[in-house]
């Protein structure tokens, strides 16, 4: 949808000056001998693009301790203090308007208003595709869903979306073979509402904020992270987060005794580690990444695998002998397919795919069951 993606670039930039002119613009500068303007521009006031300007305003009202202007540092001002409000407004309207914008517009579009990313199957050191040119896999879902609603499909079709639910705790729990996460999935209820229960004894639902710690911490942990790794993630005590480690892998001991640790050491011996198909992911041993990318990279590499299978898979069932020249499949998100068909083929095409998706996960993981999110969407924002 070009005319949406064109408002909404000039909707963010005009956004974002209204910000800044609270507090500074450019003007032009004026030549000491001549008086006459030159073509360089100053500014008068501040530039909120500025760290060292905007750190010494900060410091001006008040907030002499800050040594970073960071998000995640100044963060819990927003509510309490205007200028950090007005601060971290204009920086999520100036980079949709940079990142998002006209440039992006004007490099990417083809004159058939679509446009055409570079995917790359295992470019990532874990396994998983990448994009490029432009990267079609980083468009924004989680502040904002308007940049994907401007992805439609052709006129008389619809998109179809198709994701695996907790795709990588569902791969760990075959790593580890932990009863604990195995009753989980077998029982169907959320892992993360699970691991608040059996970890911690609380009872919480899917939309209490916890959660989010719960997952964070459940991630943390198959990945290998530190206590100080997991304070910084959620802003919490070294003594807070050493704690919910300790109580996670009490109540979940082979996560780190079959998985993590095993993992290190066939990093250690052989240089590498393995997917749960066999394929073999190398691991530099001389940085300080390797032990993050000795657990990363199994449980990322199955996962990406899964859906590269699936989506062959799926686009050889439905294509046929026109396996080239009629492929639905338009991009893989890490755990998501998003593909293209006509509208009275979708929801059969939906329930293909999905079937298939299912199928392909079993093989992959056979003692945990797997599950599938499908629908069918008018633009890519309705996925969500």
């Amino acid at each position: 949808n070009t005319a949406k993606w064109l408002e909404l670039a000039q909707t963010n930039k005009d956004q974002a000056e209204l910000v800044q002119i609270k507090y500074g613009k450019q003007v032009t500068r004026l030549h000491k001998k001549t008086g006459k303007p030159c073509k360089t521009m100053v500014w008068d006031g501040m530039n909120l693009n500025s760290d060292k300007q905007v750190l010494n305003q900060l410091h001006k009202l008040g907030y002499k301790d800050l040594d970073s202007t960071g998000e995640k540092i100044i963060q819990h001002l927003y509510e309490k203090e205007p200028f950090v409000k007005d601060l971290l407004d204009f920086r999520m309207y100036d980079t949709r308007s940079t990142k998002y914008g006209f440039e992006w517009f004007n490099s990417w579009v083809e004159p058939d208003g679509k446009v055409y990313p570079d995917i790359f199957q295992r470019e990532a050191e874990t396994g998983r595709s990448s994009s490029r040119n432009p990267n079609g896999q980083n468009i924004p879902a989680k502040d904002t869903l308007e940049f994907r609603e401007c992805f439609i499909p052709d006129p008389g079709n619809v998109l179809v979306d198709i994701d695996y639910g907790s795709q990588e705790p569902r791969v760990a729990a075959e790593f580890t073979q932990d009863p604990s996460l195995l009753a989980i999935f077998s029982s169907g209820k959320d892992i993360y509402v699970e691991v608040a229960r059996i970890a911690f004894g609380e009872v919480i639902e899917k939309k209490d904020p916890r959660r989010k710690k719960m997952k964070d911490l459940t991630l943390a942990s198959f990945y290998g992270k530190t206590k100080w790794g997991l304070s910084r993630d959620l802003e919490i005590s070294l003594e807070e987060a050493e704690d919910m480690l300790k109580k996670f892998h009490a109540a979940f001991p082979l996560v780190d005794e079959r998985y993590v640790q095993v993992k290190y050491k066939q990093a250690q011996d052989y240089g590498y580690v393995t997917t749960l198909s066999g394929a073999k992911l190398w691991v530099n041993l001389y940085t300080n990444q390797w032990r993050n990318n000795a657990v990363n990279s199994p449980i990322q590499g199955t996962s990406a695998e899964m859906l590269k299978v699936s989506v062959y898979e799926s686009t050889v069932a439905w294509c046929g002998e026109n396996f080239y020249t009629n492929i639905p499949f338009i991009i893989p998100v890490h755990d998501e397919a998003l593909s293209e068909y006509k509208t009275e083929d979708a929801q059969a095409a939906l329930e293909q795919a999905s079937a298939i998706m299912l199928d392909v996960a079993q093989r992959f993981h056979p003692s945990v069951p797997a599950q599938v999110e499908a629908k069918i969407c008018n633009n890519w924002a309705e996925a969500k």
